[in-house]
């Protein structure tokens, strides 16, 4: 594993996220965003079980904080607005209120979807947590590994309903190519970035037919632009059918089309790569 002073960075700003209510629960709140910065990288039982001694001795010894990160479940699910710019906050929730807000959420998305079949188990509902919590956040994405058929799709169609982003995926068909890629990026890029809606962007393994779809990906993760993806007089275009000032217009004449991008996590799981999810927002 490779862990730098950025990862503390992102443990630190992410703290700003949660709701904390008394001086405990910011050692306990310390210690669940260490486990998701940290823990959630780690692949075997083993490295968990170490991790878990590692943490636990911090808080007692160094802390003398008797708070455990395990079993705890914090979500924005519960009051994210359609309107709202700001980030949303992250809220302790007991497994039973929990439980209870995921499944008016699942029952919410089978009345206007379709039926889903997800089973509430203690896993699922932590993944959930998981997910909230990364996608809540302006650019927030996620690599996802693991083999098929555990509900991962399922639970992702679900969060994203629930946090309100549009979901979209690449439609793959026959002869697709780079400039085909290329052309679904742009749709979400000006959705996101013009428009002002939040999208969530939804790449499975199969998708990556290419090398270049993953540099593509690789590129908007890193920068939150591809370069080159929108020529000057794209840009140009679309300022002007969006209403954009004259003074905006000139001001990022020429230059790329930015979203607000943030790589939250960057897993390292021995595994095949299954999915990938990045929301995107405007900046």
């Amino acid at each position: 594993y490779q862990f730098t002073p950025r990862n503390l960075t992102h443990m630190a700003f992410g703290l700003n996220r949660y709701e904390i209510s008394s001086a405990e629960q910011i050692f306990e709140v310390a210690s669940y965003e260490a486990c998701r910065i940290f823990r959630d990288r780690l692949v075997s039982t083993e490295q968990y079980s170490k991790f878990d001694q590692i943490i636990m001795s911090l808080m007692k010894t160094g802390l003398k904080s008797s708070a455990s990160p395990f079993g705890l479940f914090y979500s924005t699910v519960s009051g994210v607005g359609t309107d709202s710019k700001s980030v949303p906050k992250l809220t302790r929730l007991s497994q039973p209120d929990f439980t209870t807000v995921i499944s008016q959420g699942l029952l919410a998305y089978e009345r206007e979807f379709i039926e889903l079949k997800l089973y509430i188990l203690d896993e699922v509902l932590m993944f959930i947590s998981q997910l909230d919590r990364i996608l809540s956040a302006p650019g927030g994405c996620a690599l996802i590994a693991g083999r098929s058929g555990i509900g991962r799709r399922i639970c992702i169609n679900l969060v994203s309903h629930m946090l309100r982003l549009e979901f979209y995926t690449p439609f793959i068909g026959r002869d697709y190519s780079t400039r085909d890629f290329k052309k679904e990026l742009k749709v979400v890029m000006e959705n996101a970035g013009i428009q002002g809606k939040q999208i969530l962007l939804f790449v499975e393994d199969h998708h990556l037919i290419k090398g270049e779809f993953l540099e593509l990906l690789n590129s908007l993760i890193a920068s939150g632009e591809v370069p080159g993806l929108f020529t000057p007089e794209e840009i140009e275009q679309l300022f002007s059918s969006s209403g954009f000032s004259d003074e905006i217009r000139r001001e990022n004449y020429g230059k790329s089309l930015y979203l607000s991008l943030i790589h939250i996590s960057e897993p390292t799981r021995q595994a095949e790569i299954s999915y990938a999810v990045f929301c995107l927002k405007k900046k």
